[in-house]
């Protein structure tokens, strides 16, 4: 069975210069995400880098971009204990209905 991990990204930490445009006209950064050598404050196990060829940005350009720990919760959204799994205060229905989120504004990212 897989582990599964949870976090955050910090998108104004993005360079901007590493987003590309696809063909079919959507953005995209690549990124890595690597295993810490030590657990974080946090139990942050794993973080997440924009990837990038060294010759490709300036140094000091911070390419760290957020952090990852270990979930809570299996494969399928349940805890543990078999509770449902706190997924931005929207419970997994007992249908196979998704609940919709509202759409962003198109300006509403910083890039």
């Amino acid at each position: 069975m897989a582990n599964n991990f949870y976090g955050s990204i910090c998108l104004t930490d993005i360079p901007k210069s590493l987003i590309t445009t696809g063909r079919n006209g959507k953005k995209y950064l690549n990124v890595v995400v690597n295993e810490r050598r030590e657990v974080g404050q946090y139990g942050q196990t794993h973080y997440i880098k924009a990837y990038a060829r060294k010759d490709a940005v300036p140094p000091g350009t911070n390419l760290y971009i957020g952090e990852l720990k270990p979930s809570e919760y299996g494969n399928d959204g349940l805890a543990n204990n078999g509770g449902l799994a706190n997924n931005g205060g929207l419970a997994k229905q007992s249908t196979n209905e998704q609940p919709s989120l509202p759409m962003p504004p198109e300006d509403d990212l910083p890039f």
